[in-house]
């Protein structure tokens, strides 16, 4: 089955998802059972939200933004002018929305989607999150460390914080001064004056965070990889991991890493029906070792790891990363894309 990208519901029963081949599921039993909405694209889907029950849309690669307005029965392409990907969309009004993605792109429309228009800045990062508090105030995150702000709908940006080798890939506030941008290697970061100061409440022990969600200024929750969950009542000083029971897998496995191809990081998820030493080593397409990525113990349940290109100074091409645990090795193939 392929991935699932993204999920938006609202309210306890009815929900969309979306991922590869064009994906589009819907629920409406608190997704108990899913069914096939038909998408008109085979491209990957990226994100998807809903403005009510009826009026949604989803973005996807090469430019692609659909729009439903009866609860997903049909969807229409919209004309994004972009053939990047494109991987948030964030409404604000039923004719305001921001989408951003590859390449910097960052897309705006005032009526619905008839038009989107590029809000140039001057960064080439993947756009891979956005959240605007009205029509002219709003923040962008991405690939390279960065969270850029305006107050002109777009017409100017400012960079406010530089994290270098991070993925920044979720940004929330509960108003305009406060807020939390989530990323990979435990990164948390949080603002109460509106993004003029990032203070860092994060640790690598987190692992790959990817998502926010808070109800109020002081309440979140952050997930991400291997099942992270985070939760904090104090406005993110600290946060708590729940107690999550897990079935220890009954055997061996390593997935596909996510995404492929990628560029510059990727991850892998991998299962461990036995505590023992793991390594997992990196290989060219000829054979030949070009790194190790770790060598340690681990114990039996659910795991990941993070290739990151730019540490290992990778080039363009294909690669192999094998696993090696208790005298069982598994070998899957990646691609590199710069």
């Amino acid at each position: 089955m392929d991935h699932l990208a993204s999920v938006s519901f609202i309210d306890v029963q009815t929900g969309w998802a979306v991922g590869g081949s064009g994906r589009i599921l819907k629920t409406t039993n608190k997704g108990a059972n899913w069914d096939t909405q038909i998408s008109g694209t085979p491209k990957w889907l990226n994100s998807v939200r809903f403005l009510d029950a009826q009026t949604g849309w989803v973005t996807g690669d090469d430019g692609v933004i659909l729009k439903t307005t009866n609860g997903g029965n049909t969807w229409g392409a919209q004309n994004s002018t972009s053939i990047y990907n494109i991987k948030s969309v964030f409404i604000i009004d039923s004719l305001t929305l921001w989408a951003v993605g590859q390449a910097g792109t960052i897309l705006k429309t005032t009526n619905g989607g008839v038009n989107w228009v590029l809000r140039p800045i001057a960064n080439t990062q993947t756009m891979l999150s956005c959240y605007f508090i009205d029509s002219q105030t709003g923040w962008v995150v991405g690939t390279e460390g960065r969270i850029f702000k305006t107050t002109t709908g777009g017409a100017t940006w400012l960079l406010q914080s530089f994290t270098e080798n991070r993925f920044l890939y979720d940004i929330e506030f509960t108003d305009a001064q406060t807020g939390w941008v989530v990323g990979n290697y435990g990164t948390i970061l949080r603002t109460t004056n509106g993004g003029e100061n990032w203070i860092s409440y994060g640790t690598p022990d987190y692992g790959y965070l990817t998502t926010l969600d808070f109800i109020d200024a002081q309440t979140g929750w952050i997930a991400g990889f291997s099942g992270a969950i985070l939760k904090t009542t104090n406005g993110g000083v600290t946060y708590l991991k729940p107690e999550i029971q897990n079935e220890t897998p009954a055997s061996i496995s390593l997935s596909q890493n996510f995404p492929n191809p990628f560029n510059p990081s990727t991850v892998v998820n991998y299962a461990l029906p036995a505590s023992g030493v793991v390594t997992v080593k990196l290989y060219n397409i000829q054979g030949r070792e070009v790194a190790t990525i770790f060598n340690e113990f681990r114990d039996a349940g659910n795991h990941s790891f993070f290739i990151d290109a730019t540490k290992y100074g990778l080039s363009s091409g294909v690669y192999l990363y094998r696993l090696t645990t208790g005298g069982t090795a598994i070998t899957r193939k990646m691609v590199l894309v710069r």
